[in-house]
């Protein structure tokens, strides 16, 4: 049976450049189908746009907005991609997934929230969810070594905000049925390559 895995996390865990790469070197592509939330097709590709423009979506934007512009982009996603995939027995591989967006995107966890937002996942959710983060004194050093380009008005802030989004994320994914595995990705580049064979071993 095809499985559904996400992979979530904070700021600069290297989800996107250290765990996603090596899985697909370690899982191969044949029977895994590689995508990223807010960034697979060109309708996510439009709202990234909105999302990552200060002028467009500030602190002063309502929940209800950033909830509704997120929810479009990933159930274009999931009705394109993800259930094609798994309806042909394909495993599906997602850089994120609908937690980043009670995570980071709201500011409300009423029952209108949970209502726009399992609205895009189209009911299909996670067997399995790798959890990466890094200490919040680590990714000052990686935001440092970033380019500028990288870095943008998402990223976390203080040490305070850093260890707010952990406990979010600890909250929304031990609350649901889904298998978690966690990652400090703090240490070597080794370390973590150590880390994520004994996950993968259990894939």
């Amino acid at each position: 049976m095809s499985k559904s895995i996400t992979i979530e996390g904070t700021d600069l865990a290297g989800k996107t450049s250290v765990i996603i790469p090596y899985l697909k070197t370690k899982l191969g592509t044949e029977d895994y189908l590689f995508l990223a939330d807010m960034k697979t097709g060109k309708i996510s590709q439009k709202v990234r746009e909105i999302f990552m423009d200060p002028e467009c979506i500030t602190d002063k934007t309502d929940w209800r907005t950033i909830a509704l512009l997120s929810s479009t982009a990933r159930s274009d996603m999931v009705a394109q991609n993800i259930i094609p995939a798994l309806d042909s027995g394909k495993n599906v591989v997602c850089d994120r997934y609908v937690d980043t967006a009670f995570v980071y995107n709201l500011k409300s966890d009423t029952v209108p929230v949970d209502t726009i937002l399992n609205l895009s996942t189209h009911l299909v959710y996670p067997n399995i969810t790798i959890f990466a983060y890094c200490s919040y004194e680590e990714s000052l050093i990686r935001k440092q070594a970033r380019d500028d380009v990288a870095n943008d008005h998402w990223d976390i802030s203080s040490a305070e905000e850093h260890q707010n989004k952990l406990d979010r994320y600890r909250e929304q994914l031990y609350k649901k049925n889904t298998r978690v595995f966690e990652i400090d990705t703090s240490g070597s580049l080794e370390n973590t390559y150590q880390l994520m064979d004994l996950i993968i071993a259990q894939l």
